[in-house]
């Protein structure tokens, strides 16, 4: 499910378990290769992003370097390339208190809710991080 206000929400289950937020200007390729860049702060921009109603998210891909990379089943991306933002450009939340910050600059912050869960975790299917 997508939600758009202040920034662009992505749940990732139908029970909005895990959730990604992103606040920051990223790019959107459809289905077909069309690329779009989606401003995160003109709602307007998001009008692009309708095409993705009724799709799921197949993977998605977090790099050390702050890339986020979101694929879904029909094909398209939404990606994150690394900028210098005003913001904490995008998270990624879950239930079990698992926080995944794309930091200013670059690069990403992890904070795990105890120390004993794992570095690489599966989250929800196909989702990983490295």
């Amino acid at each position: 499910m997508l939600r758009f206000g202040e920034g662009c929400q992505i749940y990732l289950a139908d029970d909005f378990l895990t959730r990604i937020d992103i606040f920051a200007t990223f790019r959107f390729f459809t289905h077909v290769g069309k690329e779009v860049i989606v401003q995160w702060d003109d709602v307007r921009s998001y009008s692009h992003l309708l095409c993705l109603i009724g799709d799921t998210i197949d993977d998605f891909l977090v790099e050390k370097t702050g890339l986020l990379r979101i694929r879904t089943e029909s094909g398209s991306v939404l990606e994150y390339a690394p900028e210098q933002e005003n913001v904490e450009p995008w998270n990624i939340s879950d239930r079990d208190g698992l926080l995944v910050v794309g930091v200013l600059g670059g690069g990403v912050a992890v904070f795990m809710p105890d120390e004993t869960t794992s570095r690489r975790r599966n989250i929800r299917g196909n989702v990983y991080f490295d």
